[in-house]
């Protein structure tokens, strides 16, 4: 016969048997001290940029890889405690952490135990890259005139006021002053 406890401690486990013509009655006790059960802990992240959010995920399970929910998971960032979190039905602790610089960090999570479970640790890495320069636009330049004339790309605007000289006489003047440069 095999009987898995739920409990922990000091157990006492009685075998009896009720006799007959062949077996006379038989009763036997024995203690067994159950100690508490293991728990895993299981660390990731993913590489992030310096300034935007990144989910640490421990997951929190049994020795039989069942989830161990509401459970408190504590978060480090190179050894110090950036938070908690409590494990939801999946075994799943979640925490969000905004790295201020980049660089190659050392994270981890921890379960402390409780009444029923061993603490468990659990370390991983995190990459945190610099934000890339975003890539300048190019500016388009003129094409250059095949005679080794200048391109010129600048705009005239002109307004026309109530002066009774003739539109195509201001044009000559602009045209002739112009090309004296």
């Amino acid at each position: 016969m095999n009987y898995t406890t739920t409990q922990k401690g000091n157990i006492t486990v009685t075998v009896s048997l009720n006799g007959h013509d062949n077996f006379t009655d038989f009763t036997n006790s024995t203690h067994f001290i159950v100690n508490k059960r293991n728990a895993n802990l299981v660390l990731g992240s993913s590489p992030t940029v310096v300034g935007e959010a990144v989910d640490l995920i421990a997951t929190l399970t049994d020795m039989n890889g069942n989830p161990l929910a509401g459970r408190n998971v504590t978060f480090f960032v190179n050894g110090k405690n950036v938070g908690e979190a409590v494990t939801d039905i999946n075994g799943i602790a979640r925490l969000s952490y905004t790295p201020s610089k980049a660089g190659k960090f050392t994270i981890s999570a921890a379960f402390m135990g409780d009444s029923d479970y061993l603490n468990s640790t659990s370390e991983d890495n995190l990459t945190v890259s610099v934000v890339p320069e975003p890539t300048p636009t190019p500016t388009p330049t003129p094409t250059p005139d095949p005679n080794d004339n200048p391109v010129d790309t600048s705009n005239v605007s002109a307004t026309m006021k109530k002066t009774g000289i003739p539109i195509i006489a201001i044009i000559l003047v602009l045209l002739t002053t112009r090309n004296r440069h």
